[in-house]
């Protein structure tokens, strides 16, 4: 048998996550997304900001701009030189405030009772927020 996954709901985090989520209710498919970008022509500049889109919203609507929403701008690390750069401690400090900034981001979703509720259609549903997908580079 062949199987096709061209979506989201397709997948096989998508089946087992739903089946941790309380009956009844629906999940609610969070994805992040964050690149560190040059803010001036001279690139002496950097913010690196963090996006948030959900992964229910079908993919030709959720690539449109007004689909992502800013969701913070997570803090950047400068070394003082480029040995300090490549070293395995700066790359340390980085990783963990990456992780922590992201923790701190994502705080209210930890707790697994958390639910949210939505109204779609005039209907009122209530959601389980999950990160299915963090991209960064």
């Amino acid at each position: 048998m062949i199987r096709n996954y061209n979506k989201q709901y397709t997948a096989n985090w998508w089946a087992k996550t739903e089946k941790t989520i309380p009956l009844g209710s629906h999940l609610l498919s969070i994805i992040l997304y964050s690149d560190a970008s040059t803010t001036d022509t001279l690139g002496k500049n950097t913010l690196h900001p963090i996006f948030i889109t959900l992964g229910n919203i079908i993919t030709w609507r959720r690539n449109k701009p007004d689909v992502k929403q800013l969701l913070a701008y997570l803090p950047i690390i400068k070394a003082k030189d480029d040995t300090q750069k490549k070293s395995e401690e700066h790359k340390n400090i980085v990783r963990r405030t990456f992780h922590k900034s992201l923790k701190f981001l994502l705080s209210p979703l930890y707790n697994e009772d958390n639910g949210i509720e939505l109204e779609l259609n005039n209907r009122i549903l209530w959601c389980i927020p999950r990160i299915s997908m963090i991209i960064s580079d």
